[in-house]
């Protein structure tokens, strides 16, 4: 398993390629717990300014492994399981053109 460190947190977080994310409090990477929302994985982080973000872990993963994902594009699970978020199962598409 990879790991990549995600930019832009209140606390250092890290996105394994396997769709795994962690903070780093004490010294030691403690894993995230997520969730459900919309059929999709989230986590939350805190930004710079404390408050909390849900994030989509298949966006976090894509953005580490892939390339930038910018507000114009989308991240599609290629097997249609929106909870399997493996860097091989994402694939960045332009939005209009998720089909």
């Amino acid at each position: 398993m990879q790991w990549r460190e995600i930019d832009g947190g209140k606390w250092p977080y890290r996105v394994s390629d396997q769709g795994n994310v962690q903070v780093l409090k004490n010294e030691t990477w403690i894993d995230l717990s997520q969730f459900l929302h919309a059929g999709q994985a989230k986590v939350h982080l805190r930004g710079k300014d404390g408050r909390k973000r849900n994030t989509s872990v298949a966006r976090l993963v894509a953005g580490a492994f892939i390339g930038p994902v910018g507000p114009n594009k989308c991240v599609l699970h290629r097997n249609r399981m929106k909870m399997d978020n493996a860097v091989e199962n994402l694939i960045v598409v332009p939005k209009g053109k998720e089909n």
